[in-house]
């Protein structure tokens, strides 16, 4: 193989890659919609499996919407969620807390009874 032949291979390559990475980007941002629900309540519905990046994209979302909007309310409904470990708790009671912290309530509604989450389980203990 020739330097341009290698040069123009790996250009391709080099694109491709940065394609996939905005459509991966695109993607988790459409799957973590913030929605208005009435002035002041935010609600992020949130549907699939759930993993530390993904949970770290819906509070970033959540955050940035609350600071956009004002909003005093904002509940995270993860009826459609398959399965929550004691990370992926955690990972919630943190989102709930920075919520707080910027002056909003957070609930956290469809917690299933075999995905209940105990806060003495996932190391909080006042929430």
């Amino acid at each position: 193989m020739d330097n341009l032949s290698i040069v123009t291979f790996e250009t391709f390559i080099k694109g491709r890659e940065e394609v996939i990475l905005r459509q991966t980007d695109e993607i988790a941002e459409i799957s973590t919609p913030v929605i208005r629900v009435w002035d002041g309540i935010l609600a992020l519905p949130i549907i699939g499996t759930l993993d530390s990046q993904r949970t770290q994209i819906v509070m970033e979302n959540l955050l940035q919407e609350i600071v956009e909007t004002g909003s005093s309310i904002a509940i995270l409904d993860i009826s459609g969620v398959p399965a929550v470990d004691s990370l992926v708790a955690q990972h919630l009671i943190k989102t709930v807390i920075a919520t707080r912290l910027m002056g909003a309530e957070c609930i956290i509604s469809g917690i299933r009874p075999e995905t209940k989450m105990r806060p003495f389980d996932i190391g909080c203990r006042n929430l």
